[in-house]
């Protein structure tokens, strides 16, 4: 996907890339919010509340996530996942 959103930039003239670039974030922001609540209106009842709940704490790690410039996950570090696995909560 990287790929792509580079290929396309390669076409955005000079002082266009940051404007670019917010753009395609409130792009992704506003088509995740719309599933969202698509996969919310099929809820129903306390889990339509819950699931509200959840995915209201989504949105907001949503977008703290689409508001870091340069950042390209890589997956869990060794360690990391080493803490998930022996987590009580997992088992």
């Amino acid at each position: 996907m990287a790929r792509y959103f580079e290929g396309l930039s390669k076409g955005v003239p000079n002082g266009g890339m940051a404007q670019f670039q917010e753009e395609m974030r409130q792009q992704l922001e506003t088509s995740m919010h719309a599933e969202l609540e698509k996969l919310l209106d099929t809820a129903m009842g306390v889990d339509k509340e819950v699931s509200k709940k959840d995915f209201d704490g989504f949105k907001k790690l949503f977008h703290r996530f689409l508001q870091v410039k340069g950042h390209r996950w890589t997956g869990p570090r060794y360690t990391d996942l080493q803490k998930t696995q022996s987590s009580p909560m997992i088992r």
